[in-house]
């Protein structure tokens, strides 16, 4: 997952890989730190951008297909 996230650019420095992140979510640039980059995304924000017993509601999903607002764009 970690690294389709940075094949799609998000971890480019303009969106979420940017020194500050975007939206709240920070991710090592270019995919440099996987490590973080899934702790970032499992951890942070009490676990809300996935979710292991809904994967269908996970943000991680459904920001990135539009069916929640999502400030980049349609990315996947």
């Amino acid at each position: 997952m970690i690294t389709a996230i940075a094949k799609q650019g998000c971890s480019q420095g303009k969106c979420h890989g940017a020194g500050k992140g975007k939206g709240g979510f920070l991710l090592s640039f270019r995919g440099s730190d996987p490590e973080f980059d899934l702790e970032s995304l499992v951890r942070e924000d009490f676990g809300r951008r996935t979710n292991p017993s809904e994967p269908k509601k996970s943000l991680i999903l459904l920001k990135p297909m539009m069916d929640i607002e999502h400030g980049g764009g349609q990315q996947l």
